[in-house]
């Protein structure tokens, strides 16, 4: 991406700065390290009202075959995901390949990024449980219990973490 497109992006994100972009950039798959950066959805504007907010944001990001995650939650804590599917309401079926990862900045300001690929062949891996999404939720890795690395609800208001064992993540 150009440098004024980069800033132009930047300028109009709530979470992200140019430390934090060039740092999660380099955890992009190749195909997309050097595309254009856009935001299409911030659940503060898109946001229409209770059950609204993923049928919006499955509208946004329809036609993006990637997307950047970027949460940040009531104590400040900023974490999120790379999806490397377009999102949209599969039911209660997996989809996702193994380019996606999910992320989390620690309060000094580094980056750790929980990828499949780097989970180690010792470590309880759960394969190819990367995205689910449907008109109730969306989530990204599996975890023990139904629980996921990332959760979302319906409204895009409240929403949880968990360890999974498709990234062998700690909770972030």
């Amino acid at each position: 991406a150009t440098a004024a497109k980069k800033k132009k992006f930047l300028k109009n994100s709530r979470i992200l700065d140019e430390r934090m972009l060039k740092q999660i950039s380099k955890a992009f798959p190749h195909y997309v390290q050097r595309r254009e950066i856009m935001k299409i959805f911030d659940s503060q504007t898109h946001y229409q009202g209770e059950d609204e907010g993923l049928s919006n944001f499955y509208h946004s990001t329809d036609g993006h075959s990637y997307t950047l995650l970027l949460l940040k939650d009531e104590t400040g804590k900023i974490f999120g995901a790379f999806a490397d599917e377009q999102w949209r309401d599969k039911g209660n079926s997996f989809y996702g390949g193994k380019d996606c990862f999910i992320f989390d900045w620690s309060q000094e300001g580094s980056i750790t990024v929980y990828t499949h690929k780097k989970a180690k062949a010792s470590q309880k891996r759960v394969g190819n449980l990367f995205m689910i999404s449907n008109q109730d939720f969306l989530g990204m890795g599996s975890g023990e219990g139904g629980t996921f690395a990332l959760y979302l609800d319906q409204d895009l208001s409240m929403g949880s973490s968990s360890a999974s064992t498709t990234f062998v993540n700690t909770k972030p």
